[in-house]
């Protein structure tokens, strides 16, 4: 439906004349000069205009009410419910539910095919197919029995089977993802992301009451440190006795003069930590 054939028929408003509308209403054939407000047709306005129209009720065609001419464009073109006043808006959006959630059979059946599924659930009929949960086999895994699903989570959301999307998050992983490069994420740095590893730091910072142990910051950017190194000492990994709170600056290999910084970041040892906290106590 056209703009014109739901604003009210022959409809003038006032406007201002500025430089962004000037040079389109003067081939419309207004005359004027810039910033003096002038009279013209409603539907010569600018899709983005902010000016109050008089507007005919879209699905009833009978009611009119008052909107801004930009609201009016957006609705028409891009809203479902069209142009509505706020009565028939509910009615419109209803009607449009309803016809869409009865969906024909057919059409049902042949969307769980394409996805290799068997429909179990009988015609349906009128009955919206959102309010039934539909059955269904997946003839991949016939053993799984009969499963169930909505059909917002079956369309809509491409949810179905686990055991299929099991399989194809398996297929993706390690040399045959297309994000591979060659294991980067080697093993330690993987277990240094496992919950294992990250109980293991809550535990150390509780017992050290989030303060570091040579330099005694509170909270901050802390660390939990391993006296005995992670990477060689694999088996004193989650002992809380081989973990110490440290801050960033006492820890850090990028940091001048911490503990990383001057003993490297493998086979280091508690002893060597030690060592560090009693130069840096001795030195302040």
């Amino acid at each position: 439906m056209e703009l014109i054939e739901i604003l009210v028929p022959n409809q003038k408003v006032k406007i201002n004349l500025n430089q962004r509308n000037i040079n389109r209403l003067k081939k419309l054939g207004y005359e004027g000069r810039r910033y003096e407000e002038i009279e013209i047709s409603a539907e010569h306005l600018s899709k983005g205009s902010n000016v109050a129209v008089r507007v005919i009720c879209d699905y009833c065609k009978e009611k009119e009410f008052t909107r801004l001419y930009s609201r009016h464009f957006s609705s028409t073109e891009k809203d479902y419910l069209g142009d509505c006043c706020d009565t028939c808006s509910h009615l419109r959006r209803s009607k449009i539910t309803i016809n869409a959630n009865k969906l024909d059979y057919r059409f049902v059946k042949q969307e769980f095919e394409k996805r290799n599924y068997k429909l179990l659930s009988d015609d349906f009929g009128n009955q919206a197919v959102t309010n039934i949960k539909l059955e269904y086999l997946c003839n991949r895994h016939l053993y799984l029995g009969s499963l169930f699903i909505s059909w917002n989570h079956f369309y809509t959301k491409k949810q179905g089977c686990k055991q299929c999307a099991y399989e194809r998050r398996t297929i993706w992983v390690g040399e045959n993802n297309p994000s591979w490069k060659g294991g980067v994420s080697d093993k330690n740095n993987r277990e240094r992301h496992s919950k294992n590893y990250k109980s293991w730091v809550k535990e150390v910072y509780i017992r050290d009451n989030y303060t570091c142990q040579c330099c005694g910051r509170i909270g901050g950017n802390l660390r939990a440190h391993h006296l005995d190194s992670f990477a060689k000492y694999k088996g004193k990994r989650y002992e809380l006795s081989n973990g110490m709170t440290l801050c960033r600056s006492c820890h850090d290999v990028d940091v001048p003069n911490s503990f990383h910084n001057k003993y490297g970041t493998v086979n280091h040892t508690k002893e060597e930590l030690f060592e560090f906290i009693r130069n840096f106590k001795s030195s302040l």
